[in-house]
């Protein structure tokens, strides 16, 4: 989840670059990839970030959001509006997501909509409006 909110942060704040730990790393907390080469949770998120955003320009807070609810909204070239949002407390919040937008996890999988409702926890989600 780091890594993906990190991503998603560096860019609000305008960074030009953003160490993350060592590529490969033994230590269960640290690198993107195992020693075996095989990509960890942290990788698969950095990849979902880095497909989202990647030369996205900011455009300021995620807004009309429920309180606790904490993020970004960023314009891809070419692409639609992407906001990156959470939870500030790691509670999980019901969103209303909006018209003809569709909301993927930190692993860049389709969230399920349950009467235009998603889930929002702690976890990164990347919700996608026209």
């Amino acid at each position: 989840m780091f890594v993906a909110k990190a991503y998603a942060e560096g860019i609000a704040l305008g960074l030009h670059g953003l160490v993350y730990y060592a590529l490969k790393s033994e230590h269960r907390l640290t690198g993107l990839l195992r020693p075996d080469n095989t990509p960890r949770p942290s990788y698969l998120a950095f990849k979902t970030a880095a497909a989202f955003l990647t030369q996205a320009r900011y455009r300021g807070p995620a807004a009309g959001y429920p309180v606790g609810i904490y993020g970004h909204s960023y314009r891809p070239q070419a692409r639609k509006t992407v906001d990156v949002i959470w939870t500030t407390d790691g509670a999980p919040r019901s969103v209303l997501l909006p018209s003809e937008a569709a909301a993927f996890d930190r692993y860049g999988t389709l969230l399920p909509v349950s009467e235009g409702l998603i889930t929002v926890d702690y976890g990164p989600v990347y919700i996608q409006k026209p």
